[in-house]
């Protein structure tokens, strides 16, 4: 047997002739061949063969990543040695070991649990699961050992011999560069040379899967806005109202992938005055009581709370800042629909069904996803996307059925409120264990070095004193905001439903990848505890949904049923704020563990014709989106625009289809078309200056596209894009001033969060050169801001305005109705946010110079791909000295996918994502001066809406 590779010159020369074929010896058990972008096919007669080059390829494109990702879940990155240097890697280091302390050692008792009950049982198949994630650990291990030269021992059925041969013959030549390069980074960096276990496996797949996608949570977040509001308003119905305009929990009108009906509807409005009026009742909110309270929690310093919560707010929102995550402009939708001929009248027909998914993960170098196929005599086959250094694959197919994620809803972890008191120096509440320390004292006096010198900026605030578990159950306590007495105090603590869980759900999510029917691939997700929207395709033409995901059933919550659209949440408190109860008390218990219920009935079960489309929105309109504060349930959202394209159609969908509407769906503004209609009636009113009216005809000229993706970007900016942007962010300073009631904390607060606008920063450089600093990206959600403000110009203009401007229906918050009184106050301020639009723009571009619609081509959005990970600290690339760009593109991740399935198998498509190799090239290239420019054959698939021929899978069945 020999695993076959190429050398990288090979790779690179031939990476311009299309798939390259391998013609293996005739005793080859194993076959590895990479396509001109690089994305391997690995094809093996047994699984233990195909994990372990599986893990062998990953290792030799991404090892540095791997072991950088590796410290990160652990908390042990390499840190600066003078403690009082800011050091961000530290940082990272402390919100490791505060939110999943004792990993590594949680993550092995999960992984003996594993494999004890495989042993029991052994028709659940997780010994299967044990011997992939041993084998593909193994082959990372194996050419870790090559390169610092450790004796191979035979592995997973790949032989010694087998082995030494390829590693010398394949990797010698060129490669012995790439090997003296990753040595050299593994000493500067201080890398360890440890051996990689299917442990560290299951910590790349809790770090990059269960924490980003199933730990989200805003209700520190939401606390500090309602104690700000209260702060400012003076009265609890004002604050009330005007928490709940920014933090609304159910929206009557939102878009849903469950389809919401009348009752539904009417259920979310009773829910959701039931939570204003609870808010109000249960709060008190005398400005001058001490302590101050809040759903049930005692604040005992409201003026400097923001202090206390401001470190946790960061760990709770999964540095939502920097999270690569799709947060909030991924999409998906499944068509099943008739064949050609039985659209056309004629018998016998078969139905097809196609796939697309596109979450948008930022475009990283190395990408955090991984490209691969996969197929093994023994029956396992998958081609798509892996999540770097664990098995978790994303998008893909199976040659029967194919699937795709987006983040989901679900509210994963709560935060509890209760009173403690400090007791021989250490805090607890009662029938609650005391409070372990996060950290040794040597590295308590590490943080207190740093946290002394930034403390006045408002880094840390007294967060050292509040780096606690709770005992030894891993609930981290999240701050304790102290009293006076500094013996009295509130102590908030969270608890994740998944706890524990992480190895399970690797398990079950490998076994769904291998389903061929619904029934068998809703079965295995069952098992899922990580929060994800699915949307899978069969090529019978049956199409599926899905929510995955453990929801406990908590205190106040009825079940009646189980019918997702009639669950009553939390009846006795605001779900949006922290819990007023012990975390033991919040959910069911038994034992140690958690009773989790899972989402298994909230699903679409396979159906034959018409179509699913998602994007982030409620699958159901009474979901507990609490914790989301980020998501757009709107009306007017993407989705919206998605069922107008699908409906339309009379003709069937191609994949060639599919992949162009995405084209037009990611330069396309979604808070464009939602505010046209208003600037359709502003634009019939007597605005008193030529050149306000002359800069609304701009707007009204603009197609609200970014570009075109069909042709490129041979023009610059649309001179009504600028003002559009600039006219929406004057309207969100209007009403953040409204909000603040003067209090500039809040404006600023409102500013940095809840009314954030992605917009571009228009500006010159020191030579006065028009520049592009941060480029608009289109087609994201509308965020809370513009949700305020549409909410509240429809409230203005009145109920028959959707109507005559075949709007959907906009069931706005009545509680946002007084922040426009009507349509003459609606149209003062369209008009004068209008006038500082036009100002500004001309100050910065001097629009009236320039002749035509369109600034200059070089003024053309741009988006930085070479966006490393090493730029956020959590990884390190090798990449070149200056950023490559692009012409802006909206999907920036490598987990576009899209799929067409029927009687002939599956076609489908893909964006390889950037970062393939780790290490592409070096100044003696002898092939071609091109071979070591990182641009070749990756970047024109994101500025010509370009997609990869993914590799075929052999029918075994």
């Amino acid at each position: 047997m020999k695993l076959q590779y190429f050398k990288p010159s090979l790779l690179t020369c031939a990476a311009m002739l299309g798939v390259l074929a391998l013609v293996a010896p005739a005793n080859a058990k194993v076959t590895i061949e990479r396509d001109g972008y690089g994305v391997p096919k690995i094809t093996a007669d047994t699984d233990q063969e195909m994990w372990f080059a599986f893990g062998f390829a990953q290792a030799r494109d991404r090892l540095l990543q791997l072991e950088v990702l590796r410290q990160e879940a652990y908390g042990e990155l390499p840190t600066h040695p003078d403690p009082t240097v800011n050091d961000p890697r530290r940082t990272r280091n402390w919100r490791r070991l505060h939110l999943f302390p004792n990993l590594k050692s949680t993550l092995n008792r999960e992984w003996l649990s594993l494999i004890t009950l495989g042993h029991k049982d052994k028709s659940l198949n997780t010994l299967k699961t044990k011997d992939a994630l041993s084998c593909f650990s193994l082959g990372i291990q194996a050419f870790k050992n090559y390169i610092f030269g450790v004796p191979y021992h035979s592995l997973c059925k790949v032989t010694e011999e087998n082995a030494e041969g390829v590693l010398k013959t394949e990797l010698g030549g060129d490669a012995k560069q790439e090997i003296e390069f990753i040595k050299g980074v593994f000493k500067s960096q201080n890398l360890p040379k440890t051996e990689w276990k299917a442990v560290d496996s299951l910590a790349l797949f809790h770090l990059r899967v269960m924490h980003e996608f199933s730990l989200r949570n805003t209700e520190m977040k939401n606390l500090q806005l309602l104690n700000d509001l209260v702060n400012t308003q003076r009265s609890p119905e004002a604050a009330a109202q005007l928490f709940n305009s920014v933090k609304w929990a159910l929206t009557p009108g939102a878009k849903t992938t469950i389809p919401t009906i009348a009752d539904h509807k009417r259920s979310a409005t009773q829910k959701s005055l039931q939570y204003h009026q609870e808010l109000v009742g249960s709060t008190k909110l005398e400005v001058d009581e001490q302590p101050r309270e809040l759903n049930g929690c005692n604040i005992y310093n409201p003026n400097g709370f923001d202090k206390t919560v401001n470190e946790s707010i960061t760990l709770t929102s999964t540095d939502m800042d920097t999270a690569t995550f799709p947060r909030n402009a991924s999409n998906w939708w499944v068509i099943s629909q008739p064949d050609a001929n039985q659209m056309q009248g004629a018998s016998p027909s078969t139905p097809n069904s196609l796939l697309y998914n596109g979450p948008q993960i930022t475009a990283l170098d190395p990408s955090h996803t991984y490209q691969v196929a996969l197929q093994s005599s023994e029956g396992f086959q998958f081609g798509g996307n892996a999540y770097i250094g664990s098995l978790n694959f994303w998008q893909g197919h199976n040659d029967t059925m194919a699937f795709g994620l987006t983040a989901g809803n679900n509210d994963v972890a709560d935060v509890f409120c209760v009173p403690v008191r400090k007791e021989d120096g250490r805090w607890r509440y009662r029938g609650g264990p005391a409070f372990e320390p996060v950290l040794s004292e040597a590295a308590a006096a590490e943080f207190q070095a740093v946290a002394g010198q930034r403390d006045n900026q408002g880094f840390f605030g007294k967060q050292l004193d509040n780096m606690y578990t709770v005992g030894r159950t891993g609930w981290p306590v999240l701050a304790i905001d102290e009293a006076d007495d500094q013996i009295n105090g509130t102590a908030y603590i969270m608890r994740y439903n998944w706890q524990g869980l992480t190895a399970n759900t690797l398990h079950n999510w490998l076994e769904a990848t291998q389903a061929t029917d619904f029934n068998n691939w809703n079965t295995h997700l069952d098992g899922v505890a990580a929060n994800f929207n699915l949307s899978a395709a069969h090529i019978n033409g049956d199409i599926g949904y899905r929510l995955t995901g453990a929801l406990p059933v908590k205190i106040g919550m009825d079940v009646t049923g189980e019918d997702p659209n009639q669950w009553n949440y939390y009846p006795n408190y605001d779900p949006r704020l922290p819990a007023p109860m012990a975390p033991e008390a919040g959910w069911p218990n038994d034992g140690n563990r958690p009773v989790v219920r899972n989402f298994h009935k909230l699903k679409i079960e396979a159906q034959t014709g018409g179509f699913i489309a998602n994007w982030n929105q409620k699958p159901f309109v009474n979901m507990p989106d609490t914790d989301l504060d980020f998501d757009a349930y709107t009306p007017y959202d993407r989705v919206f625009i998605i069922e107008r394209e699908l409906e339309a159609r009379r003709t069937p969908w191609t994949l060639e289809d599919l992949l162009a509407m995405n084209g037009k769906l990611q330069r396309m503004d979604v808070n464009y078309f939602a505010y046209r209609p208003f600037f359709e009636v502003l634009s019939k009113e007597d605005l008193g200056s030529t050149d306000i009216q002359n800069a609304l005809v701009t707007i009204l000229n603009w197609n609200g596209m970014r570009g075109n993706y069909q042709t490129g970007d041979n023009l610059g900016l649309h001179k009504g894009h600028i003002l559009f942007y600039y006219w929406l962010e004057a309207m969100n300073d209007r009403f953040k001033k409204t909000i603040a009631n003067g209090e500039n904390k809040l404006f600023r607060s409102l500013g940095r969060a809840q009314m954030k606008l992605k917009q571009p920063k228009l500006s010159k450089d020191s030579e006065s050169t028009s520049t592009l600093k941060l480029s608009t990206e289109t087609s994201h959600n509308i965020p809370l801001g513009s949700r305020i403000m549409l909410q509240a110009l429809h409230a203005a203009f009145g109920a028959a305005f959707s109507e005559d401007h075949n709007f959907p229906a906009y069931e706005y918050d009545p509680f946002q109705a007084k922040l426009l009184t009507n349509r003459a106050e609606a149209f003062f301020d369209m008009k004068n946010a209008l006038d500082s639009a036009l100002a500004k723009a001309n100050q910065e571009w001097s629009l009236n110079t320039i002749a035509g619609d369109y600034l200059p081509s070089d003024s053309a959005t741009f988006s930085g791909l070479s966006q490393t990970l090493a730029a956020n600290d959590t990884n390190i690339g090798f990449r070149p000295g200056d950023p490559l760009e692009v012409k802006h593109f909206r999907n920036r991740g490598a987990l576009n996918i899209g799929a067409a399935l029927g009687e002939s198998g599956i076609t489908a498509r893909n964006i390889s994502s950037p970062g393939i190799r780790e290490y592409r090239g070096h100044d003696q290239a002898p092939v071609t001066p091109r071979w070591g420019d990182w641009t070749i054959n990756q970047l024109n698939m994101f500025s010509a809406n370009a997609y990869r021929p993914m590799h075929p899978l052999t029918p075994l069945r």
